[in-house]
C-alpha cells in the first residue's frame, strides 16, 4: 500500500517555504523597483544588510578576499584600495615622480628656513609595513626599496632632517604593545604617540625648551568595541575592535575645535607651549597625532585633506599664520600626491632646474 503525500505535513511545510521565500523575494523586488529600474542597482531593498550579511557568511566560512578587503594572519584585514598593497609589494617605485618631490622639498625647506620656520616632514606607515607578519604570505614583495626609501635616499646630511623616518621607531614599539589597529587602516593612540615624540625630538633640535611629553603623561583608555574602517566595508557590525583614546594626566587648558565645525580647518591652544606655533598639513593619520601635538605648541593651526587637488590654497596660511614650525603628515601610500601641496606652498614655482 502507498500513501499519498499530497496530504502530508512535509508537503505542507515545504508549500509554506517556497511560498514564503516568492513572498518574499516579490516584497523586496516591489520594495527595490518602487523608484524605477534606473535606479535598480543603488535602491535594491536592504541591500547594505544583504551585503553584510553575505560578506560575514563568506568571511565565516573562511573566504580571504572581498572587495576592497583582504583578510590577513590572525584576522587581521588590510586595505586593498588606493594601491595600498601595492605600495606594500613596491609594485611602481615612481622614481621619476619621487625626484620632483624631492626637488619640491628642498627648495621649500630653503624658503621656510630663510624665514626662521622649521618644515619636518613625516610619512606615516602603511599598515603592513610595520606588521609585514600580518600580511597573507600569498603576498610578496616584488622589490625591497620603497618609494619611501627611495625619497629618503635622495637627500645629503645638510637636508636629512627634513624627512622624519618613523619606521624604526614604530618597529621597536610593535614590540611592545599593539600600535595600529586589526580591523582598521590607521594607528592607534599608542602609534599615535610614537609619531608624536618623534616629531619633538627633531623639533627640539631647532627649539630646545621644546620636548615630547611622557607616555606616563596621558591615560590611554579603552572605548567599547566598534565597527573600524576596513570592517566597514565588509558591511555588517560582525568584526569589531575598541579604539584606543587618551586624556591628559596633568591639568590642560588646551582643546582643539574645527572652525567653522564642518570645515577641515581645526585650531587649538595650550599654555605648555612655550609661545611656539605650529602649522600641521595631515591626512586621517594626523587625526589623532593631533590630540598629542596639541599640548606641545601654544597656538596650532591643522589644515587636513590639504594634498588633495582641491585643497585650500596653502601658502596663505603660512602667510597668516607665521608658524615656528610646519608638519607635513602624509600615509606612506599617497606620498607620491606630496607635490599637490608642495606645488602650492612653493606658490607654482618652478623646481625642475633644482638637482635631485
Amino acid at each position: 500500500m502507498t500513501m499519498s503525500t499530497e496530504n502530508h505535513p512535509r508537503a505542507r511545510y515545504s508549500l509554506v517555504f517556497v511560498l514564503v521565500i516568492l513572498g518574499a523575494f516579490v516584497f523586496v523586488m516591489v520594495k527595490s523597483l518602487a523608484n524605477g529600474f534606473g535606479a535598480f542597482g543603488v535602491s535594491f531593498y536592504e541591500r547594505k544588510t544583504l551585503i553584510g550579511v553575505f560578506n560575514q557568511l563568506r568571511y565565516r566560512m573562511g573566504d580571504h578576499v572581498f572587495p576592497q578587503v583582504v583578510v590577513g594572519r590572525n584576522g587581521w584585514l588590510d586595505f586593498n584600495s588606493d594601491g595600498n598593497l601595492d605600495s606594500y609589494q613596491n609594485a611602481n617605485l615612481l622614481e621619476e615622480r619621487v625626484k620632483v618631490i624631492h626637488r619640491q622639498l628642498v627648495a621649500l625647506n630653503q624658503e621656510l628656513k630663510a624665514r626662521g620656520i622649521t618644515l619636518i616632514v613625516v610619512v606615516a606607515p602603511n599598515k603592513e609595513t610595520i606588521y609585514p607578519n600580518k600580511v597573507p604570505t600569498q603576498i610578496v614583495k616584488l622589490q625591497e626599496k620603497s618609494r619611501l626609501d627611495v625619497l629618503q635616499g635622495m637627500f645629503d646630511e645638510s637636508d636629512a632632517p627634513i624627512l622624519l623616518d618613523l619606521r624604526p621607531a614604530l618597529m621597536q614599539g610593535r614590540t611592545e604593545r599593539q600600535i595600529y589597529y586589526q580591523t582598521d587602516t590607521h594607528w592607534n593612540a599608542y602609534g599615535a604617540y610614537i609619531a608624536y615624540r618623534e616629531i619633538m625630538n627633531r623639533v627640539s633640535q631647532d627649539y630646545p625648551d621644546l620636548r615630547p611629553l611622557a607616555l606616563a603623561d596621558f591615560e590611554f583608555t579603552e572605548t567599547a568595541p566598534q565597527t573600524m574602517d576596513i570592517a566597514r566595508l565588509l558591511g555588517g557590525d560582525f568584526l569589531q575592535e575598541p579604539a584606543v583614546m587618551i586624556q591628559p594626566n596633568f591639568a590642560s587648558s588646551a582643546y582643539l575645535y574645527r572652525i567653522p565645525p564642518s570645515s577641515n580647518v581645526s585650531i587649538s591652544s595650550s599654555k605648555l607651549g612655550q609661545g611656539r606655533t605650529l602649522l600641521v598639513y595631515h591626512d586621517s593619520f594626523g587625526d589623532t597625532l593631533n590630540e598629542f601635538l596639541q599640548y606641545s605648541f601654544e597656538d596650532v593651526v591643522y589644515i587636513r585633506g590639504a594634498i588633495s587637488d582641491d585643497g585650500f590654497a596653502s601658502a596663505a596660511w603660512v602667510d597668516a599664520i607665521e608658524p615656528d614650525v610646519i608638519v607635513i603628515e602624509i600615509v606612506e601610500r599617497n606620498m607620491v600626491y606630496l607635490n599637490n601641496l608642495l606645488a602650492k606652498l612653493l606658490r607654482g614655482k618652478n623646481t625642475s632646474g633644482l638637482q635631485p
